[in-house]
Formats: structure tokens, C-alpha cells, sequence
């Protein structure tokens, strides 16, 4: 006998927008032009919900960024200062609490590219080339207290910088600093707010995205770990090089576990630690097989988002895609930073980037073809997508590179050409330009939203195949229903009348996924059905 078991998904299709699953409205799209294209966009909101955007742009003729932009916006989304930090800045990180924002920035060529802070003016800098600079400022963007860290070399093009808050109030950096013995060597560098250093450690591996859990361990996770990799003392061998990488210390900092993925592209991994101290890993731009441990994950074709969570002992529960291709198919799922995922408080993950070409997303989202997009999805703790969010722009630059949330919502940052769409937010302006967007949630308690949208509802008849169907609102016209496959073939169509029940014949479906669609006057509404 078949079993009939459904899933909400809802979908709203916009002139300028698609999305699936229950998702909050994009409230405040906050853009600033340019005479090129950013090279970053960085973005951070603090816990009393100002927003701050770090814009990394190009004044002069050279192809790198030589200042760095930095916007600060009040709850409303007004305009409180911005500030310009001059030099070759290669990666940046930005983070804020209630008093403060905080610069991790790496800096590249300081002997022929001066670095100048706002108030203060150009930086002593010895006679190194490279450096790292950590900076603190009001919400003024007036500089509170700055330290340089210098270095003769510059190891690797694929360091990031990190800011991790600490559950004490202080802030955990992650800096490059010479040393005899080891071709890298990473500080891991902890401050007072006010710029006291309190505690280092170290590794020789690179850093991507560092996380503290309730009990004040550290995570860490980062691309290809060496064969003889070494944190904190603690020497581990592998016999595999390239990789990504997961680390854990205790609150004293010491070595406790580490686990690694063979890859050969050394991804910007990410890592989202929840509520509960559930630990994922997330890793964009996959393609092919994976162990995850004795779990095997297959991304036969282009590139794609996959999600994994570790247990205690860091060893891998599971692992999944969260987009994949039909077989033959053209599309994926690609970010060019870190910081692109975050946990809400709810245990809830949320992810930004780009998607293109025909995706299946792993709730069952289908798109046959989809131009180049910014997207922001969010993820249960089983890694499920319950919900993802498509801007649009006509132009071919649109990408959105960082996120962060708080209890208010989520700001995401990205850059755009000529036009950005998120919502009924539109902004047109000619040329290049950067933006900041918030999504407010509507139950800050649990980053729990929902759209006061059509909605209906549905139950199955087992005994006699057939689906029972009735709006739940009624709307200014009449309207109809679909019943799709994953094709998007429609197998029955019926006009209904928003305060009637009608039937849905679907004795003769075979078992797998099928789609209910209320069409009406403001959109499309779509849930799930799966039939056993």
C-alpha cells in the first residue's frame, strides 16, 4: 500500500526572487557605488543590531585593494560614519560587539604600500613586507587601540583571517609570524576588548574559521594540513596532503583531537557550532568523491555546497550534499571567502553564495536553469535545507560573500552591477557597487520566521488514493492547483474555490516526490509531497 507523507515547503515567485520553505522578508538593501568592482565585502552586525559593512575597493590604478571602506549604520539602517583604511589589505575579517568593531587584516608589499589608519595617520612598520594589522574602532570609526604584526614572508595565497569572540569577552586572532623552524607558523592571539594581550598558542597550519563551544573549547578548521602538522606542540602525521582540516583544543589550549577530509583544492571550509555545541563543517565547491571517515560522499558533477557534523570525539555522524546536478546537468554552488555560515540560537544553519545553472537542492527544490545568484539558505541540524532565498541582478557580477547573524536577524554583504534585487527591494544604479541586506527575524528568541502568505492545507485519503485540498485564506480571485513531479510535468490541474474542499486524484502515481501548488493572484505556493 502506498503511504503518503508531507513536508512544507513553501515557495513565493516574485518578478525578481524565488524561494522556498518559511523565510522572513529582506527589510534594509543598503548600497554604495563604486568606479570598480570590490574586491571583498565584509560585514558584521553587534548585538544591539548596528550593522557595519568594510568595503574592500581599489582608488588607484593597481589591481589590489588599497583601502579598505568601513560603513557604520544604526538599527534603522542610517548612516553613522564611514572611515578608510589605507594599503594593500589581501584578506580581512570583521566582527563587533555593543561598544566596538574589530580588524583582523592581512597586508601585503607595507614597504611600497603605506598603511593609514583614520586619526591617525601612516603606521610604522619597520622594514617588513608583509604583516598582519588588528584594529579596534567605536562604532564612530574612531581607531581605539591598533597592533601590527610584521613578517618577512608571505607563506600562502590561501590564508584568511579570523575573529573569534570569546564567551570571556575577549577576541581570539589568528596572525602570520616568521619563524626558523617552521615554513608556517600561525599565533593564535587572545585580547582584551580594550587590546591587552592575555594568551597565545600556536599551529603550523592555516586557519579558515575558529569556534568556542559552552565549555570553552576551541574548533578550528582550515585547508590542507601538512603531513607533519603541529598544534600547539602536538605533532600529527598524515599520509595524505591535501585536505581539509578540524582541531580541537581544550580551554587551557591544549591539543585534543583533530580529523581530515582528502581534497585536492584545499576549500574555504567552514565551521557552525549551535546552541546545543552541535559541531558542522561545511565546505563549498566540491566536486567528486570524499571520505568522511568511512562515509563516503559522491559530487559527480561541478561544483557544490556539502554539509558533514562530528561527533565529541571528531568523528564524523554524517555527511551530504546540499545542492546537486542531474546527471549531465550545469550548475553549482560556489563562495570565493570564509565566513559565509553561521548557527543561530535556534540550532539553525545559515549559509550565502552563489548558485547557478539547474540545481536540485536536498529538500527537493528543483531549477531548471537559474542565472548567476546570490543566494541565502537555511539549514536544520540534520542538514536539510528548510528554506533558500535567490537575489537577482541583471548584471554578471552579483555575489554575496559574507553573513552574520544575531538575535535580531541576519545581515549578508556582497557587490553587485547596475542592480540588486532582494524581496521587493529593488536598487538600481548604474555602474559597480557594494551592498549590505538584513533579514529581520520575526521571533528573535528562536530565529524562527514565517510569511503572512497564502497558505492551504492538504491530507491523504490512503484508502482510496486521493489527496483532500483546501485554501486556507481566501484571496481576491479565483485561482488554481498543480500537482507537478520533480520534472515539473503537471500530472492535474484543477480551478478551485478558495472555501471548497476538492479532491486530488493520485491513485495511480508512482512512489517519489511530487509538488502541491496553489496558484493565485500574488504568487505560487508550493509544499511537498512524497509518496511511499
Amino acid at each position: 500500500m502506498k503511504r503518503f507523507r508531507y513536508i512544507l515547503v513553501f515557495i513565493l515567485v516574485v518578478p525578481v526572487l524565488m524561494q522556498s520553505g518559511l523565510a522572513q522578508q529582506f527589510s534594509k538593501l543598503l548600497v554604495q557605488g563604486y568606479s570598480s568592482l570590490p574586491e571583498d565585502v565584509l560585514v558584521a552586525i553587534s548585538p544591539n543590531g548596528k550593522m557595519f559593512r568594510a568595503d574592500g575597493i581599489k582608488q588607484g590604478l593597481s589591481g589590489n585593494i588599497d583601502t579598505l571602506r568601513i560603513f557604520s549604520f544604526d538599527e534603522n539602517g542610517n548612516e553613522i560614519a564611514f572611515a578608510d583604511i589605507v594599503g594593500f589589505v589581501d584578506r580581512g575579517a570583521l566582527e563587533a560587539d555593543n561598544e566596538r568593531i574589530y580588524l583582523n587584516l592581512e597586508l601585503n608589499s607595507v614597504e611600497n604600500n603605506p598603511v593609514s589608519l583614520p586619526g591617525i595617520g601612516l603606521l610604522e612598520t619597520g622594514n617588513y613586507s608583509h604583516g598582519s594589522l588588528l584594529i579596534a574602532l567605536s562604532h564612530n570609526l574612531e581607531v581605539d587601540w591598533y597592533e601590527f604584526i610584521g613578517t618577512e614572508s608571505y607563506g600562502s595565497g590561501f590564508w584568511e583571517c579570523d575573529i573569534l569572540m570569546l564567551n570571556n569577552g575577549n577576541l581570539l586572532f589568528n596572525v602570520w609570524e616568521d619563524h626558523p623552524d617552521y615554513y608556517l607558523y600561525v599565533k593564535l592571539k587572545e585580547y582584551t576588548p580594550e587590546g591587552n594581550l592575555v594568551s597565545e598558542f600556536w599551529q603550523t597550519e592555516l586557519v579558515y574559521t575558529m569556534l568556542e563551544d559552552s565549555q570553552g573549547n576551541v574548533y578550528i578548521t582550515g585547508p590542507c594540513a601538512s603531513q607533519e602538522a603541529v598544534f600547539n606542540g602536538e605533532e600529527v602525521t598524515l599520509s595524505f596532503s591535501y585536505n581539509f582540516f578540524i582541531v580541537k583544543y581544550d580551554l587551557s589550549h591544549n591539543y585534543v583531537w583533530s580529523n581530515y577530509v582528502e581534497d585536492g583544492t584545499c576549500p574555504f571550509t567552514e565551521l557552525v557550532l549551535n546552541s546545543e555545541d552541535e559541531l558542522f563543517v561545511i565546505t563549498p565547491a566540491i566536486s567528486g568523491e570524499f571520505m568522511y571517515d568511512d562515509i563516503l560522499l559522491n559530487v559527480p558533477n561541478n561544483i557544490h555546497y556539502a554539509v558533514a557534523k562530528l561527533d565529541n570525539d571528531g568523528a564524523f555522524e554524517w555527511a551530504k550534499t546540499i545542492t546537486e546536478n542531474e546527471d549531465g546537468g550545469f550548475g553549482g554552488t560556489n563562495i570565493s571567502f570564509n565566513s559565509y555560515a553561521y548557527a543561530a540560537d535556534s540550532g539553525d544553519i545559515f549559509v550565502c553564495g552563489i548558485a547557478y545553472g539547474n540545481l536540485i537542492w536536498n529538500h527537493g527544490l528543483q531549477i531548471e536553469y537559474l542565472p548567476s545568484s546570490p543566494f541565502l539558505a537555511r539549514l536544520g541540524n540534520d542538514g536539510i535545507v528548510e528554506w533558500v532565498k535567490f537575489g537577482e541582478a541583471s548584471g554578471t557580477y552579483p555575489t554575496a560573500t559574507h553573513l552574520d547573524v544575531n538575535e535580531q536577524g541576519i545581515v549578508v554583504g556582497g557587490m553587485s552591477k547596475d542592480n540588486i534585487g532582494f524581496d521587493s527591494i529593488q536598487v538600481n544604479q548604474e555602474g559597480y557597487f557594494s551592498y549590505l541586506a538584513f533579514m529581520p527575524f520575526e521571533n528573535p528568541s528562536t530565529g524562527i520566521t514565517q510569511l503572512n502568505e497564502p497558505d492551504f492545507t492538504f491530507y491523504p485519503n490512503p484508502t482510496a488514493g486521493n489527496i483532500h485540498f483546501k485554501c486556507l485564506y481566501p484571496l481576491n480571485d479565483k485561482g488554481f492547483v498543480t500537482v507537478s513531479n520533480l520534472s515539473g510535468d503537471i500530472l492535474i490541474q484543477k480551478t478551485i474555490d478558495f472555501s471548497v474542499e476538492i479532491i486530488l486524484p493520485t491513485s495511480t502515481f508512482s512512489p517519489g516526490f511530487y509538488f502541491i501548488s496553489l496558484h493565485h493572484n500574488s504568487g505560487v505556493s508550493t509544499k511537498k509531497l512524497v509518496i511511499h
